[in-house]
C-alpha cells in the first residue's frame, strides 16, 4: 500500500511497505526490517489520526540510520575517531557548564573514551561535522518530551569553542528541524538554555521559536555550584513556514 510516509522514507534510502492490520487484531502497530525493506504494520481502528501514527513509526525507524547534509555540514551518528576532535568541547569549563552542568574532562583517558562509546550506541545523538573534512566540530542530541498532548522533542546542541560565531549551530539545528517537522511531521520542538547562555538564546529566537516559560531550578550550574532556571522556547509545526 502506497502512502505519503513511504515517499518520506524513500527520500532517505529506505524502501518500505505499509500493511493494515485487521480491526479485530489486538496489536496497535509494529515495524520490522525484512529483506532490506521496512515493513510498517498498523491497526487503523486504534488511531483517529493514522498519518500521525505512521510518521511516528517512520521517524523512529529512520533516526538510527539518519545522515543529514547542509551547505557546510554533515549531521551523522558518532564514530570512534570523534572523541579526539570533540575533546575541545568536553574539556572546556564554560562549555560543560552551559551544556549540562557537568565537570570538564581532564584528559583523553579511558573514562572519556567510554562516554563517547556510549554516544556511539545512542541513536538520538549526532555529530556535527564539517562537510569538507568529516571532522567533528560539535554535537546534537534529540530528547523525547513526554509531558505534552502531542508528540514533541527537545533538541540539545553544542559547538567546539574554536568553531563558534560561524553560524554552524543554527545551520545544524535548522536542518534537524526541517527533517523532524517539515518532512517528518513532528508536532512540537522545544529548545532551552540558561540565561547566561545569551548566544544560544539569540539563536533560538532567530530560528523562529516562541518563548514558553521558565523551568525553575532545572539546571545545575557548576561555576556557581547551584541550580539555575532554564528558559524554554517552542516551535509548533503550524508556525514553521520558514523551514519550507
Amino acid at each position: 500500500m502506497k502512502h505519503i510516509v513511504t515517499d518520506f522514507l524513500i527520500q532517505y534510502g529506505i524502501h518500505s511497505e505499509l500493511h493494515l492490520l485487521d480491526c479485530s487484531d489486538s496489536q496497535s502497530f509494529t515495524t520490522e526490517f525484512k529483506d532490506n525493506v521496512l515493513k510498517l504494520y498498523i491497526n487503523p481502528s486504534k488511531y483517529p489520526d493514522i498519518d500521525a501514527a505512521l510518521f511516528y513509526m517512520a521517524r523512529n525507524a529512520l533516526i538510527p540510520h539518519l545522515c543529514l547534509e547542509t551547505e557546510r555540514l554533515i549531521l551523522r551518528h558518532f564514530q570512534k575517531g570523534d572523541a579526539e576532535h570533540l575533546f575541545e568541547s568536553m574539556s572546556d569549563k564554560e562549555t560543560c557548564a552551559m551544556d549540562g552542568g557537568y565537570d570538564p574532562e581532564s584528559s583523553l583517558d579511558e573514562t572519556y573514551i567510554a562516554s563517547i562509546d556510549e554516544f556511539i550506541q545512542d541513536p538520538h545523538r549526532f555529530v556535527i561535522a564539517l562537510k569538507t573534512s568529516n571532522q567533528a566540530i560539535g554535537m546534537l542530541h534529540l530528547m523525547p518530551v513526554n509531558d505534552r498532548q502531542v508528540e514533541a522533542m527537545e533538541i540539545g546542541y553544542l559547538i567546539n569553542p574554536s568553531q563558534r560565531r560561524k553560524g554552524y549551530a543554527q545551520e545544524a539545528v535548522s536542518a534537524m528541524i526541517r527533517f523532524l517537522m517539515k518532512e517528518g511531521k513532528l508536532d512540537l520542538i522545544l529548545l532551552g538554555a540558561c540565561e547566561k547562555n545569551t548566544a544560544s538564546l539569540s539563536m533560538i529566537q532567530k530560528l523562529g521559536f516562541t518563548f514558553e516559560g521558565r523551568k525553575h531550578k532545572a539546571f545545575w550550574y557548576v561555576d556557581e555550584n547551584k541550580p539555575v532556571d532554564l528558559l524554554y522556547y517552542y516551535l509548533d509545526r503550524k508556525e514553521s513556514d520558514m523551514y519550507e
